[in-house]
């Protein structure tokens, strides 16, 4: 898979798509000083950490990780310094226990804070180069291995034991292509529902698309927890659990930030003219699929879907290119509410000389996490954005 180029294909897969606005009811404008404000001001605060910091992940205590001082760090209150949990690794997501999962070159990691200290579990994969990216409120974590192009997830109930693995390559029998797993990153609720990428190729490599996916696992002993993610009654390779979200129509490429506990997806897709949208996908009760396109507000624009929390807020950015796209003019972090979007600078009192907001992570507690840009030759430093009141 290293050596493969990518072509376009206008229609890929023929699935029944249902394009909807139910998620985000009403017209969405996003970026510029003149997007509708959701009506609720933030505070926003600097985290320590020097240069280079980054945010990635947020909970509702508002206990924050990313990557700063070489390694993965957790930032356990807004105004606390940065907690060192290793070098030469991120950490991607914390829970609501304070777990939190990341990785290195090959290792998956999972901390957690036992006895008042910060106690490291390197997580067992088949393979040598694995990665931990989502962790849920039940303690499970999912990742992928990424010399198989599978997908692992690990339960605490074994204690992180061997993990789970879900095949990752497969042919599709709609298309008759390849498809396999993106080991960039998958994403779980707390449903146990599993999002991701996938990407289709012919038998010589050429890539032809990327969608993205959904795994809705079942109870099967009827506990209340689900304990099967992968079922393939017909033997054609595929997890018949699994359904594939498309992009928007006319795009060929699409591709999924974060999973919320009600099962929307987000992320971006491509149009026909090949620039990204940020979207959200639901699946209803007989698998159908719709997908809202959250717009790109104004031309030349690419916009990305980073986080959806259970209120259905979605955080992102847009990147506003010039006309022959030589370079970028503009990057603007965006904030989705009630059907419109927001130019996130403009909800926020101070932006402590933030030249601009990049947001990844928004808590069920409305809490906003990135990087930005200070002025001057400054790397980009760690944020998180606090809600002032309740909208």
């Amino acid at each position: 898979m290293n050596s493969v180029k990518r072509v376009g294909l206008v229609a890929l897969l023929p699935v029944a798509v249902i394009t909807a606005l139910a998620l985000l009811a009403g017209a969405v404008t996003a970026g510029g000083k003149g997007g509708s404000k959701p009506g609720a001001s933030y505070t926003l605060q600097v985290l320590s950490g020097g240069n280079g910091s980054q945010a990635y992940g947020v909970n509702d205590s508002r206990q924050v990780v990313g990557l700063a001082l070489g390694g993965a760090v957790v930032w356990e209150t807004p105004s606390a310094g940065p907690t060192c949990l290793g070098y030469g690794v991120s950490a991607a997501a914390i829970n609501t226990s304070g777990e939190v999962v990341g990785s290195g070159w090959v290792d998956a990691m999972l901390w957690e804070r036992l006895d008042g200290q910060w106690h490291s579990l390197q997580l067992p994969a088949p393979n040598v180069c694995a990665s931990a990216t989502d962790i849920n409120n039940n303690g499970e974590i999912v990742g992928s291995d990424r010399d198989a192009w599978t997908i692992l997830l690990w339960q605490p109930d074994d204690g992180y034991a061997e993990p789970t693995v879900l095949p990752g390559y497969w042919r599709d029998s709609q298309s008759g292509l390849s498809a396999w797993y993106d080991v960039g990153g998958c994403w779980i609720n707390d449903g146990g529902q599993i999002a991701g990428t996938m990407w289709f190729s012919n038998d010589s490599g050429t890539v032809f698309g990327g969608w993205g996916f959904l795994i809705t696992p079942e109870d099967t002993d009827d506990d209340g927890r689900p304990d099967l993610w992968f079922r393939d009654d017909d033997g054609d390779g595929a997890n018949d659990l699994q359904v594939k979200l498309p992009p928007l129509a006319g795009g060929i490429w699409c591709e999924v930030s974060a999973i919320n506990s009600l099962g929307q997806v987000v992320g971006s897709s491509t149009d026909s003219g090949g620039w990204y949208h940020a979207v959200v996908w639901e699946v209803n009760e007989l698998g159908q699929v719709s997908v809202t396109d959250l717009g790109t507000g104004k031309p030349r624009c690419h916009t990305y879907g980073r986080d959806i929390n259970d209120r259905g807020q979605v955080v992102g950015e847009s990147i506003e290119w010039s006309k022959y796209g030589h370079y970028i003019v503009s990057r603007t972090g965006l904030l989705w509410q009630n059907g419109h979007a927001a130019n996130l600078e403009n909800l926020i009192k101070d932006t402590a000389g933030l030249l601009y907001l990049s947001p990844y992570s928004i808590s069920n507690a409305r809490a906003i996490v990135g990087y930005g840009k200070p002025s001057g030759d400054g790397d980009c430093c760690a944020f998180i954005a606090i809600p002032s009141s309740d909208p």
